[in-house]
């Protein structure tokens, strides 16, 4: 039924509602209809045609914005990525400076451990 169609309670509309688009296009391609119900038919397999033309046409247009929507999500993911990626090779670079402080301290203490040990045995 094409949304909120008032005629199609009605003959002979009410009559092609019960029989379906397809036995009314056969019915109207076999000649069945004559004059008035032929016109009527063709009228309301026109009506459903464009309706269904209009709910193709939306689901197209739904399915382009979904498309967008998808790529402009892809878009903001490859930005948080590479802000992560950006963020982690910092912390690396701060990670490496740190073990290279701790490095150095190491042998700071290592050299003060040896020449205090030297320290006590000089002065025996």
């Amino acid at each position: 039924m094409v949304e909120d169609d008032p005629t199609e309670r009605f003959p002979p509309f009410s009559d092609f509602v019960k029989a379906g688009e397809f036995a009314v296009r056969h019915a109207l391609d076999s000649g069945h209809y004559k004059g008035g119900n032929a016109a009527s038919a063709r009228a309301w397999l026109g009506r459903k045609e464009a309706a269904r033309q209009a709910r193709n046409e939306a689901s197209q247009a739904e399915q382009t914005e979904l498309a967008r929507s998808a790529k402009d999500a892809a878009w903001a993911a490859a930005a948080a990525a590479r802000e992560a990626a950006d963020a982690t090779l910092e912390q690396a670079r701060q990670a490496k400076n740190a073990n290279t402080i701790a490095t150095l301290a190491m042998i700071v203490a290592v050299i003060s451990i040896a020449v205090t040990v030297i320290g006590i045995f000089v002065h025996r």
